[in-house]
């Protein structure tokens, strides 16, 4: 069934107003394709399926640990418009954004996105090559001091609990916004973040903090 409260939650997190925003059809991309353009779409779960099933000749391998963090920020509300955008050729197929696209048809969630259309086929080769923004970046943003450190503990933290006490799990598979979370709410990773700083000045800098 539809996560509804997720669906609203990304809305009302989106936009202090009401916006109608338009939905996304086959036949919008083909309208919009000959020249560029952009603006943001609701996608509905059929519509994403379409997509991909007949708009996405030629793309990446998809990443498995990379759909598992999408799916659990769709779930979770976590997954809110940030200007990344769902392009598409002036051939009117997909360029990027499979993998937002493929979790929103298995989870039968609505996701609203800036969706840019007419882009040259040729320009996907310099797609995805920014600097990856992390959680510790976003912790800084925030007014974190040590906030690499924070995500870092953070991460092997959660992973532990996960894992139930055997091993570390699969930090990898943590979202930013997980990471984030726990650090905000949980001042216990703060003081742990300072020990470990204590710790690896009495080292001389022989270890690392995490």
């Amino acid at each position: 069934t539809m996560n509804v409260a997720a669906l609203e939650k990304v809305v009302s997190r989106a936009t202090s107003r009401q916006v109608d925003y338009p939905y996304l059809t086959i036949a919008e991309i083909d309208k919009n394709r000959h020249h560029l353009a952009s603006g943001f779409y609701l996608i509905e779960p059929r519509v994403a399926e379409q997509i991909l099933e007949h708009r996405n000749p030629v793309n990446r391998t998809l990443a498995p640990m990379k759909l598992r963090q999408l799916r659990h920020d769709m779930e979770n509300g976590r997954f809110v418009p940030n200007g990344e955008s769902i392009i598409f050729s002036s051939e009117g197929n997909l360029l990027d954004g499979q993998h937002r696209l493929l979790i929103s048809g298995e989870t039968i969630i609505t996701i609203l996105c800036n969706v840019v259309f007419g882009v040259a086929a040729a320009a996907q080769d310099t797609m995805d090559q920014g600097k990856i923004r992390g959680a510790g970046n976003q912790l800084a943003l925030k007014g974190f001091a040590n906030s690499n450190n924070l995500a870092a503990i953070a991460r092997i933290v959660m992973a532990y609990e996960s894992a139930k006490g055997v091993g570390l799990g699969t930090p990898g598979e943590l979202t930013h916004g997980d990471v984030i979370e726990r650090v905000v709410r949980d001042r216990d990773i703060g003081a742990c973040a300072e020990w470990a700083l204590t710790l690896r000045r009495a080292a001389a800098g022989v270890i690392s903090p995490t």
